[in-house]
């Protein structure tokens, strides 16, 4: 599981909505429409993700399960799933994370096809789509960095498709493209509240490079 290196949170701009401290990134990077895993093939996923113990607790507990829908390029051997370390790290709500391997050059939970299996064995099961897999997956292209809820634009620097580099896929900022994420995050009325907040800095940053 690769780390990426980002700038410190007093080194940004911060708004706050609810509990949450915001960095402004999410008003100027841009992002794609959607994920379309048939283009991208999961290339956000592939170098796996840091989990909370609890999550891979969960995971766990529903491993039977899972392995059902997994394939021949994903192992079954459970004790292959996770990384053997783990890591204190206060943007966890427990405090300590554990990696996610990479098997065949991909996270363990990644299909052939380039989907999730967490998130297949909880839709075929009538479970709401994202109740196993990890919330740093769900919220992606979003992340919490010392707190404060932001763009991985670190991570995002190797992919072609939905990159920081890719600005000729984008279809808007990041605050505007990915309302189911910050809506698993705030609430509905916390991303209402989030959205006025940006209408507002729009206008008072509308000379700012990138911002319409």
């Amino acid at each position: 599981m690769e780390s990426t290196v980002k700038t410190s949170a007093s080194e940004r701009e911060i708004v706050q909505v609810k509990n949450y401290k915001i960095d402004t990134l999410v008003f100027t990077a841009g992002f794609v429409p959607f994920c379309n895993v048939p283009v991208c093939r999961a290339t956000c996923c592939y170098w796996g993700v840091y989990v909370d113990v609890k999550e891979r607790e969960k995971i766990l507990e529903y491993k039977d399960l899972i392995l059902k829908y997994m394939d021949e390029t994903q192992p079954h051997d459970v004790e292959l799933w996770f990384e053997k370390e783990e890591w204190d790290d206060a943007d966890f709500p427990s405090g300590k994370c554990v990696g996610t391997n990479v098997y065949n050059g991909k996270c363990v939970f990644l299909t052939k096809e380039g989907y999730c299996v967490l998130q297949i064995a909880a839709e075929k099961n009538g479970m709401y789509k994202w109740a196993l897999k990890p919330f740093y997956c769900c919220i992606y292209p979003l992340t919490f960095w010392e707190g404060v809820l932001t763009y991985d634009d670190g991570h995002a620097q190797d992919l072609p498709y939905c990159g920081i580099n890719a600005v000729h896929n984008h279809a808007g900022p990041v605050v505007e493209i990915c309302k189911n994420e910050f809506v698993y995050v705030l609430g509905e009325d916390g991303y209402a509240e989030l959205l006025e907040i940006y209408k507002k800095w729009k206008q008072e940053n509308s000379n700012i490079s990138g911002v319409k």
